[in-house]
């Protein structure tokens, strides 16, 4: 059956303190995972998936994003001219059409979400937060895509791993049922823990425009804590509206430096104009 989903959703107006001070005049979302910006991967991800309508949702900081997306005529032109037509390829684009919306205050993910209701227009859209990078064959939002084709519920990628680890993040309970996860309840970042492991939900999502139905009916509520995304997807869970994916390959977690370092070293073993010497490098160090 071919995907009806074909508009994707990208929030990026956060502000990436944990890469000061580069993040202070650089989008942490243009970061390098070697030459390619790590928003990259998250629109080749998109794109992969069948997704041709792109909306970010940034800030007043990041109009860089709207550039490097937008076409750079002049430099192609230079490149042409100079025999370097090769590299025209690198900045020539995607195919897909892009939207950007500023996001005035930090006021709860619901706060963003709002500002995505008119771009998808009643359609079922994919949400994705750039810090998770996740490198898989199919794409996550492909499965995503599956999930709610499958079921016409709202879908949430998880994660299985450590109950201590599991802290940082959304826990999800519920039951697997056949392929996928029925979500019960999603408790954010759980001070207790029971020990073992536990599925975690993180940065893809599928949503239906239940969403925004939520969404207006919590629009007095101004506090972050109301708007969280959490709450409208507990909402929905509690009705039997959310199942979980598991992920599948691998994932890497750019809102962390640890997790910024590991993308860019699986990056350079995919190289081949890198990876033998990289190979070489970490080896010289006794790894």
């Amino acid at each position: 059956m071919k995907s009806t989903v074909k508009k994707g959703v990208i929030l990026a107006a956060g502000y990436g303190t944990r890469f000061f001070p580069a993040t202070k005049t650089v989008p942490k979302e243009m970061l390098p995972i070697i030459d390619v910006p790590s928003i990259e991967y998250i629109v080749r991800e998109f794109v992969d998936s069948g997704i041709s309508k792109i909306l970010l949702i940034t800030s007043r900081r990041k109009k860089a994003l709207e550039d490097y997306f937008d076409r750079e005529v002049e430099l192609e032109w230079f490149l042409s001219s100079n025999k370097k037509s090769g590299l025209i390829k690198k900045i020539s684009g995607f195919k897909a059409e892009f939207t950007f919306i500023r996001q005035s205050s930090m006021t709860g993910t619901g706060d963003a979400l709002k500002l995505a209701r008119d771009f998808t227009g009643g359609e079922p859209f994919v949400v994705a937060y750039p810090d998770d990078v996740i490198v898989s064959e199919p794409p996550l939002s492909s499965n995503l895509i599956s999930a709610f084709m499958e079921t016409g519920k709202n879908a949430i990628a998880i994660e299985k791993m450590p109950a201590a680890k599991g802290k940082r993040y959304g826990v999800v309970y519920g039951k697997k049922t056949g392929g996928l996860f029925e979500a019960e309840k999603i408790v954010e970042k759980p001070e207790t823990i029971k020990s073992g492991s536990v599925m975690v939900s993180i940065g893809r999502y599928l949503f239906t425009s239940e969403i925004f139905d939520l969404l207006k009916s919590r629009g007095s509520k101004r506090s972050a804590e109301n708007n969280s995304q959490t709450v409208m997807l507990n909402t929905l869970a509690e009705n039997s509206r959310v199942v979980g994916v598991e992920i599948e390959g691998a994932r890497y977690d750019l809102g962390q430096p640890d997790g910024y370092v590991k993308a860019i070293t699986h990056a350079a073993l995919q190289r081949e104009d890198i990876r033998d010497d990289y190979i070489k490098y970490l080896k010289s160090l006794g790894i």
